[in-house]
């Protein structure tokens, strides 16, 4: 009769810590989907700042008389616009001609490259 109600006893304990580790079971699994998700995130953002600061260039402004950060892309053509000041200023250090080959007009601003 002892054994029979120490079975009782030992079932029932066993029971509530199964329980108990389903439980635990169930968190963890909520917190690797979380990890899983955020890791995700991190690297979308990782490779969107990756894709931004591929975009960025430095150039001189001469009407602020300073070097800024350009958001610039090849396919815009070597001009773009000061952070600054509003100015439009001609990237040719992005050229691929030479000093010596390049057909910049003063006289009328303009580029091949514009």
């Amino acid at each position: 009769m002892i054994q029979k109600t120490e079975n009782i006893i030992l079932k029932k304990r066993l029971k509530k810590r199964s329980k108990s580790l389903k439980r635990q079971n169930e968190r963890i699994k909520v917190r690797e989907t979380e990890n899983r998700n955020l890791k995700n995130r991190m690297r979308r953002t990782a490779q969107e700042l990756a894709d931004i600061k591929e975009s960025l260039t430095t150039g001189f402004c001469p009407y602020c008389e300073e070097y800024n950060m350009f958001s610039w892309d090849p396919d815009w053509g070597l001009v773009s616009y000061c952070p600054r000041c509003g100015a439009r200023v001609m990237l040719c250090q992005m050229c691929e001609k030479s000093v010596y080959d390049c057909d910049y007009d003063e006289r009328l601003d303009v580029c091949s490259k514009m």
